[in-house]
């Protein structure tokens, strides 16, 4: 939903599923070094909520924006060193802030590059010293920075199509 000239409330409901594979070695300068390797199979649901303010001008180019999203991940298999960890269920809260370079009147007006930084964790919970490393690590909440091409496919085409005849 536009508002103003240049900004943009947007929403975005979505669900997937996938497989993760995260595997590292820590600890190597202190203490012995160990390894962490956590396997999951989920599913995903999530919803979003963006606001955006496109800078006019040909030069510039320029959108700034923060969303939030709501995620609930639900673990169909999760290992840690091949072992069960008892998580079935998480809600994430996901705040990001963005900045997108690139607009119509450009050399290539269907490109556009996105900055992002955000966070992922859970609602705050009571301390639990009955938690697992594993578990522990797995709700930990964690920064991110993402950079993304973003591809307009309805931009390809620069001159308009002829009318049928």
């Amino acid at each position: 939903m536009p508002f103003g000239r240049n900004g943009l409330v947007s929403g975005l409901v979505g669900f997937g599923q996938a497989r993760s594979v995260s595997a590292y070695s820590e600890g190597a300068i202190i203490w012995q070094p160990y390894y962490n390797d956590f396997r999951a199979r989920y599913h995903r649901q999530f919803g979003e909520l963006a606001v955006s303010y496109f800078f006019p001008g040909r030069r510039s180019g320029l959108t700034v924006g923060a969303a939030y999203r709501l995620s609930g991940v639900r673990f169909d298999e999760l290992t840690y060193n091949g072992q069960p960890v008892g998580v079935r269920r998480l809600t994430r809260h996901e705040p990001m802030a963005f900045c997108r370079f690139g607009t119509p009147e450009s050399a290539l007006p269907w490109l556009q590059v996105q900055l992002a930084l955000g966070a992922s964790s859970e609602p705050r919970r009571a301390f639990d010293p009955t938690r697992t490393y594993a578990e522990a690590r797995v709700r930990e909440g964690i920064p991110y920075m993402a950079v993304s091409v973003v591809l307009l496919p309805h931009l390809f085409r620069t001159t308009p199509a002829e009318p049928p005849r």
